[in-house]
């Protein structure tokens, strides 16, 4: 397996990524053009962070969006008004990894380009809100020992599932960490 950012203009098929997105969204109903259209803004937006992790036959199998957190405040106070403002942080606004993956080191491949890609543009800090159910929060939680769960929110943007509001600094210990983990 091999994570990198995604740029625009990359030579990967939009298709398929868009797919995946489809495939892993928590939602019900997933509009295709909808999707393709904010991926793809989502991509343009130098800011953001867009990493995508391969199997060895180059398939991709996973994905993950950071932004700034401030630039999806506005959206998601309406359904967690104790967000605060914190320009100096990412938001994890957006993760899948393809069903018969999910126990494989592709969460562990993306998150250590993502954080490793952050670091480098000076940002140690992350938020997310994380799925419960599958043990996303959990697993968050023990790769990173400074991460804060601070509130349940049990419905999270209507799709039924419980999410866990999480805060975490990372620090080269953390990449070293994860890196060693990896290797075995």
């Amino acid at each position: 397996m091999k994570a990198s950012i995604m740029r625009p203009g990359d030579a990967i098929s939009m298709g398929n990524v868009v797919q995946l997105v489809m495939d892993c969204s928590p939602m019900s109903q997933v509009d295709r053009e909808e999707t393709a259209r904010d991926l793809a803004a989502f991509i343009r937006e130098e800011r953001n962070l867009f990493v995508i992790v391969k199997n060895k036959e180059e398939k991709i199998i996973g994905f993950c969006g950071l932004t700034p957190h401030d630039w999806v405040l506005e959206d998601l106070l309406p359904h967690d008004p104790l967000l605060k403002r914190d320009p100096g942080r990412y938001y994890l606004e957006m993760m899948g990894i393809a069903e018969e993956y999910r126990k494989s080191a592709a969460f562990l491949h993306l998150t250590l380009v993502s954080v490793e890609s952050s670091l480098a543009l000076g940002i140690h800090q992350f938020s997310s809100h994380s799925l419960m159910s599958n043990g996303i929060n959990t697993t968050v939680k023990k790769l990173f020992p400074h991460c804060v769960g601070h509130r349940v929110i049990p419905n999270w943007l209507g799709s039924g599932e419980a999410y866990e509001y999480l805060e975490f600094t990372a620090h080269e210990k953390d990449i070293a960490r994860m890196r060693r983990i990896l290797r075995r």
